[in-house]
């Protein structure tokens, strides 16, 4: 008994595996493709096209095999209006999606058609930035370039007519600064032997200047 006990869940194992399993629903059970598809806004024009043109076709093909070809049997008769049908339901089918999916693949040859012609448009706006902006640089640089040579220039003589007072200056200091040295060693030297010494003082216009006077 112990050991059917020990059998028994291998057999339960053993059936669940042998037991074909559901298949996987991912969702998409009963969906098809077609290339044949009619959008639901156009559907009702669809159908009026297809259903006026199968009543004209239809009926001019009986008319045709009925009247006109007298000389028919019964069966030949038949086979005509079938074969006839079969061809003006083909042909209405292909006219009716063209008038009824024709608009609307305008629509989107047109959306499309906009969408290339505006991204030409800003490509072309891109570039013409881009050349601009590149023209304007050049254009800056040498602006920038002209107004600081003429800056440079301005605060160079601007400079120079500093240094150039400031080194006047203190050149003609200097040599008046010598001439007087001469002239009092000249002054001193003629006291100094007695002599009477009338040279005027360098840069002074107030007559002469004797020996004896401090």
């Amino acid at each position: 008994m112990s050991t059917g006990n020990r059998d028994e869940p291998s057999l339960k194992h053993d059936a669940a595996a042998d037991s074909p399993e559901p298949a996987a629903s991912d969702g998409r059970a009963g969906i098809r493709e077609s290339i044949w598809t009619i959008s639901k806004s156009w559907q009702s024009v669809y159908f009026a096209f297809f259903s006026l043109q199968m009543v004209l076709g239809v009926s001019l093909i009986f008319w045709y095999h009925v009247f006109e070809h007298v000389e028919d049997s019964i069966v030949e008769t038949f086979i005509g209006i079938i074969q006839g049908s079969a061809s003006v339901s083909v042909g209405s089918a292909g006219t009716s999606y063209t008038l009824a999916e024709g608009s609307r693949l305008l629509m989107i040859l047109a959306n499309n058609l906009e969408q290339w012609i505006n991204k030409k448009w800003d490509e072309r706006d891109a570039r013409n930035r881009a050349a601009g902006l590149e023209e304007g640089e050049k254009k800056g640089r040498a602006i920038g370039v002209e107004e600081g040579e003429k800056k440079g220039r301005a605060v160079g003589i601007e400079e120079g007519e500093k240094k150039g007072r400031a080194v006047g200056l203190e050149e003609g200091r200097a040599e008046a600064l010598a001439e007087f040295r001469a002239w009092n060693e000249r002054r001193i030297s003629a006291e100094s032997r007695g002599e009477m010494f009338d040279e005027p003082m360098p840069g002074s216009d107030n007559g002469s200047v004797h020996a004896g006077e401090d």
